[in-house]
């Protein structure tokens, strides 16, 4: 006698081992840096995925359940803090991008541009917020930081210098970029890497993320222009907030500029070759080669460079199939 295949289980059942195994999940990667182990740094990276993986499953509403669930393993072995930072840092942004990206109709892609602009609004104000906090510290929240730099380089026993304070006062005007690519790029890396997985196993519940059509709102343009304005005219213990919070405005603009890099690729006869030219140019020397990204992404923003690109290629005429291995 043939055996039966076993029963498929019920959709709810799925729907809720995914919540229980996505929340628990993400709360011990985010523990795993905490308890200081090894690729502690790559493990909080990773903590978005398991919720952008449930939320590209069975919705936004999903991925906040999960982030509910990843509060009980974060308290119990960890404690308060790092349920809110789990809550404020992973947990919220993942839900406010998946909630803005399934706001389409039925049967559309979700969109990435309200979602990439909610995602910098959300690092600038977690930024000010803290500038706002620091204000009565000498140096203010630049102040703050900078000594705090220098108290972890003296517990290294790092002698108190001038190229020692010079490196703490790098690091600290460095945060704020830090803040928008973790808010940004993290978040970017988590969603393509979640897609690919969920799509793997055919539980996409919507079409899949068009990276390629990524575009900023338009109202989003004016916004890390009127920060950098503020920043020239702010007085010297307000300019700091100022500068971070345009550097963070300015990234989405950079990710456009990204995108647009990636379509100038395909028009090449090596692609592969060329992306990996750009991202090596890019390590190397990333000040030039960010501004000239971050440019791009203007032009593309107010030009349209890749609908221009796209309708150049479309013109071109094709050669018949005969004559393509020639």
């Amino acid at each position: 006698m043939q055996a039966l295949p076993p029963a498929a289980a019920p959709a709810g059942q799925v729907r809720t081992t995914a919540i229980l195994a996505a929340g628990s999940l993400s709360a011990f990667a985010l523990l795993w840096m905490v308890r200081g182990l090894p690729l502690g740094g790559l493990m909080m990276w990773l903590s978005p995925l398991p919720l952008y993986a449930c939320a590209l499953a069975f919705g936004a509403a999903a991925a906040a359940l999960a982030t509910a669930v990843a509060a009980l393993p974060l308290l119990v072995l960890g404690d308060l803090s790092a349920v809110i930072a789990h809550a404020v840092v992973v947990g919220l942004p993942v839900v406010l991008t998946s909630w803005l990206a399934f706001m389409v109709p039925p049967g559309a892609p979700p969109r990435l541009g309200p979602p990439v602009a909610a995602l910098a609004l959300l690092a600038a104000g977690i930024f000010l917020a803290a500038a706002l906090m620091m204000a009565g510290h000498e140096g203010g929240l630049h102040g703050a930081l900078q000594a705090t730099f220098l108290r972890t380089f003296a517990a290294g026993r790092m002698p108190a210098d001038a190229p020692v304070a010079q490196f703490a006062d790098l690091l600290a005007r460095v945060v704020p970029l830090a803040i928008g690519l973790w808010f940004l790029v993290a978040m970017a890396l988590n969603t393509a890497l979640a897609q690919r997985l969920v799509n793997r196993f055919g539980m996409l519940a919507r079409p899949p993320v068009l990276f390629s059509a990524f575009a900023l709102p338009r109202w989003y343009a004016p916004l890390p222009l009127l920060a950098g304005i503020a920043a020239l005219l702010l007085p010297e213990g307000a300019r700091y907030a100022a500068w971070g919070t345009a550097e963070i405005l300015l990234l989405p603009f950079f990710l456009l500029g990204l995108t647009l890099v990636h379509v100038l690729a395909r028009t090449t006869t090596s692609p592969r070759g060329w992306l990996v030219a750009f991202y090596i140019a890019l390590f190397i020397v990333s000040a030039p080669v960010l501004f000239a990204v971050t440019g791009a992404g203007f032009a593309d923003h107010f030009g349209n460079l890749r609908g221009r690109l796209s309708a150049r290629a479309n013109s071109r005429p094709q050669r018949p199939p005969e004559d393509r291995n020639t």
